[in-house]
């Protein structure tokens, strides 16, 4: 935990002196890893400021709120993710693991099965089901 608490530390140095999508997309993926979940979001809502293109930011702001437990804002998200990439992977799961909780079989199966023909591990998506 103190590792990340210092990559967080280094990152946000760098980020006052040459601010980038990446950096910011960074800082908030550790702090997701901590649990920090009010301060990811506002790193990936930077991240998206400086770059609207990457569907990773996008798709990051709907695994947090998969893990909030808001799971229409988590479909929003991956959707608009996926308009910006039709195979992103990480959009996908996310779909499959909202609609999974929701008992919606047909869709769970469906958006699994293309997440995982787009290079998303099955193991991550039973195990977050």
């Amino acid at each position: 935990m103190q590792n990340w608490k210092n990559v967080i530390r280094e990152y946000n140095k760098a980020i006052v002196l040459h601010p980038t999508a990446d950096l910011a997309y960074k800082i908030g993926d550790c702090n997701q890893r901590l649990g920090r979940l009010d301060k990811a979001r506002d790193s990936y809502e930077f991240a998206i400021e400086l770059d609207a293109s990457n569907p990773q930011f996008v798709s990051s702001l709907g695994t947090i709120c998969v893990s909030e437990g808001d799971y229409d804002a988590a479909i929003d998200y991956a959707l608009d993710a996926l308009d910006l990439d039709p195979n992103f992977s990480q959009a996908l799961a996310t779909l499959a693991i909202c609609h999974g909780v929701r008992r919606n079989t047909e869709m769970y199966d469906k958006y699994s099965r293309l997440a995982i023909e787009n290079g998303y591990s099955s193991e991550k998506i039973k195990k977050l089901h």
